[in-house]
């Protein structure tokens, strides 16, 4: 399954990315809840195959840690590169999203689309250890008061640095995807030109990602709710639901990366 090249929305201002209205992202995320129902019974069945490809991938890591985070990261990039097509040709061509679409990134792009799964798993795994690093040397000092204020202040400004590079990276690797599905690039010129793009629109991506943590945040109240269990500690439920609710939000994000794509470069 793949698109002709003549469809394709390949991008024009991958070197000077267009800035885009600030309210840009509330129309990207209507939008694409709107391409979702269109074909909302596919969603449904890739939801399902996209998770089972997760627990395989939980079940490797089991026998062979890292390997299957390794292979469970190239997994959802190259899936993700042929949801894109996918909706592309739902949304241009008026042909129906199906199953086989998951498939479509591996045909000539799957090579530059693991490799960035596997630059965000390790990117992943650095802010974590400086993440623990960080509560391990600050933060208990702070809780117990033994801390001065040039160390809470120091604390402060990591906190404050780790959640834009947090941001930054989230959105370099959402725009990423679509940058090396629709043109002739590798990965490293797509981080590059995502890069660009991200800085450009930093307000508009910032709010595109608080909308979409306030999505999360929706269906997580809505699963409290079903199960009423406000009792329960709600981080460890948050932890434990996070990937159920990655699964549930993932067609409104690949759609609302296509359109924002779009927008910005093509």
């Amino acid at each position: 399954m793949t698109v002709s090249d003549s469809s394709m929305p390949i991008a024009h201002y991958l070197e000077n990315p267009r800035k885009v209205a600030i309210g840009a992202s509330i129309q990207w995320i209507r939008e694409g809840w709107s391409i979702v129902w269109r074909d909302l019974s596919a969603w449904i069945s890739i939801i399902l195959m996209i998770m089972i490809g997760f627990f395989v991938c939980a079940a490797i890591s089991i026998f062979i840690p890292y390997l299957g985070n390794i292979i469970l990261m190239a997994f959802y990039a190259v899936t993700s590169g042929g949801l894109l097509i996918g909706v592309h040709r739902s949304v241009v061509q008026n042909i129906p999203l199906d199953v086989d679409t998951l498939w479509a990134g591996i045909n000539d792009k799957w090579l530059e689309l693991a490799i960035l799964g596997v630059v965000n798993l390790f990117l992943s795994i650095i802010l974590n250890w400086s993440s623990d690093y960080m509560d391990e040397n600050y933060l208990d000092l702070i809780l117990v008061n033994d801390t001065n204020i040039q160390e809470l202040m120091l604390y402060v400004i990591y906190i404050a640095v780790y959640f834009f590079i947090i941001l930054i990276t989230s959105v370099i690797y959402i725009l990423a995807i679509p940058i090396i599905v629709f043109n002739k690039i590798n990965t490293l010129a797509a981080i590059k030109s995502s890069l660009k793009g991200s800085l450009v629109n930093i307000i508009s991506l910032s709010i595109y990602t608080l909308l979409i943590i306030i999505l999360i945040t929706v269906v997580m109240l809505s699963f409290l709710l079903i199960y009423k269990s406000f009792d329960t500690n709600f981080m460890s439920i948050a932890e434990r639901w996070s990937q159920l609710i990655s699964f549930i939000l993932l067609p409104i994000i690949k759609t609302s990366s296509y359109l924002a794509y779009k927008d910005i470069y093509v």
